[in-house]
């Protein structure tokens, strides 16, 4: 209340000059703003703290093939990426974008992997693999969901079909030279200003 006195008070001493009034009203607004955005930070600060410290009831303990698939989005979704949180969020399809966060600054804290487990067996079996380099898109991907059950649900379900189904149409439809050879002659042939049959006549 007195804030918003003062500000009725400089106004009055400006009762003719529009300008200087424009002015005060907008240092007053830019003054209400700046600490609105305070009181929001410092709220946000506030509940991200609580968040860290209480354990949530609802939180269901992370399993072996959550923390596997993790780690695996940790390295397919490197650092920089774009929306990376989200996007390993989007992979795993089991945890928010919160719980994901939690998870890695927890266990990076300490200085652990993800797994904790014997991964002696692991070390074996790529020992026994030797040089084998396995170029197929289609048997890399199996190999990357065989060893994992995967629990999708609603959304993250459909794309995954989606992309599993695209990707192997993708496959089967790769051009040969001589098909892209007629494409170039075709669309230099058939310019630009044809418009939209252009592509009619290109087919």
């Amino acid at each position: 209340v007195s804030e918003l006195q003062i500000l009725c008070d400089t106004l009055s001493r400006f009762p003719n000059d529009a300008r200087k009034r424009t002015a005060v009203l907008q240092d007053a607004i830019a003054d209400v703003e700046r600490k609105e955005a305070e009181s929001r930070k410092d709220l946000s600060a506030r509940l991200a703290a609580l968040s860290c410290d209480v354990p949530s009831a609802n939180a269901e303990p992370w399993s072996e093939e959550e923390l596997r698939m993790l780690e695996k989005a940790l390295v397919k979704f490197p650092m920089g990426t774009a929306r990376r949180w989200e996007q390993i969020s989007a992979y795993l399809g089991t945890r928010t974008v919160e719980e994901v966060v939690k998870m890695v600054k927890v266990h990076m804290s300490r200085g652990d992997t993800l797994l904790q487990r014997d991964n002696q067996g692991l070390q074996i079996a790529k020992k026994r693999q030797g040089n084998l380099s396995i170029k197929d898109a289609a048997t890399q991907r199996a190999e990357v969901l065989t060893d994992v059950q995967m629990n999708l649900k609603g959304e993250a379900a459909a794309r995954f079909a989606g992309e599993a189904t695209g990707t192997t149409e993708a496959e089967g439809d790769r051009w040969t030279q001589v098909q892209e050879l007629a494409l170039v002659k075709a669309l230099k042939i058939f310019g630009k200003e044809l418009g939209a049959e252009r592509w009619m006549r290109v087919a």
